[in-house]
């Protein structure tokens, strides 16, 4: 698993050859699209979906070269799982008549795992968090606003209010924000202990109780092994209870974030084997 920035790197800006693709779209705009990126020796591909906790995201699917009849060929080069930090790579939109040489569905089947509805409270936060990376104010604004509407004291949401109206210039507004910021109670940031007791209470068999702490943890903590970590407890105790549906939700939970070494996805597979 690799972030964009990184993967971008390795992308040749003379691969763009003459084919239907039009590299002029902003991965920022292209959320439940296909999308293709230019490397050394043809095209990279993959689906952006949105991860209401981890951000915007890129499931890279493979790579493929252009015959000259404009036939796609596909080749498995393993999946790769990228988050989207702010960059000025533009991507092109994989026509529709060509997922069938992909080997691609328009909507992939495991996006219903991630997928909300727009006023889901924490997609709105999370796109109002990404497009104020993206330096993209006033759609930010939108966004917070929409925030604001459901939950005032939502984590982090003056944090977002004050960077959104000092890059607008709004320095009075944004002084504003940062001097409420420090009145209202700090929400809990001790995540290494939270990844503990949720440990003790899984093996108390307090499944509730810990998914809870979990939950609470996917708005606050922005350690991705952290929240790998305490997923992982979680599934590991519903293997050994033997449930397969709460393992398999669970499973799916380790595997949607981004950690080193990748060290869970192999354990969780044999885990799921033997069920």
């Amino acid at each position: 698993m690799i972030r964009l920035v990184v993967f971008l790197t390795f992308c040749a800006l003379s691969a763009y050859a003459q084919t239907e693709l039009k590299f002029n779209q902003k991965i920022i705009d292209c959320e439940d699209r296909w999308i293709a990126l230019p490397t050394e020796n043809g095209y990279a591909y993959g689906f952006v979906y949105l991860d209401n906790s981890a951000g915007l995201t890129l499931l890279l699917n493979g790579s493929f070269t252009i015959a000259e009849n404009n036939r796609y060929v596909p080749a498995d080069t393993g999946k790769k799982l990228i988050r989207i930090l702010l960059n000025i790579e533009k991507a092109a939109l994989i026509p529709n008549e060509k997922f069938a040489e992909l080997h691609i569905h328009e909507v992939p089947a495991w996006l219903a795992f991630y997928r909300t509805t727009n006023r889901n409270i924490d997609r709105l936060y999370r796109m109002g968090y990404i497009y104020n990376r993206w330096n993209e104010q006033e759609k930010a604004l939108d966004y917070l606003n929409a925030v604001k509407k459901i939950d005032r004291r939502y984590p982090g949401l003056d944090g977002e209010y004050e960077l959104a109206y000092r890059r607008l210039e709004n320095f009075d507004e944004s002084e504003r924000y940062f001097y409420r910021r420090l009145r209202i109670t700090p929400h809990n940031t001790d995540w290494n202990k939270s990844k503990q007791e949720i440990f003790f209470l899984t093996q108390a068999n307090e499944m509730i109780k810990a998914e809870s702490i979990y939950t609470q943890a996917l708005r606050s903590c922005s350690d991705e092994m952290l929240k790998a970590e305490m997923a992982y407890n979680i599934a590991f105790q519903y293997y050994k209870l033997k449930d397969k549906i709460k393992f398999k939700h669970w499973q799916n939970e380790v595997n949607r974030w981004v950690i080193p070494e990748d060290i869970y996805t192999e354990k969780m597979e044999m885990m799921a084997a033997k069920l």
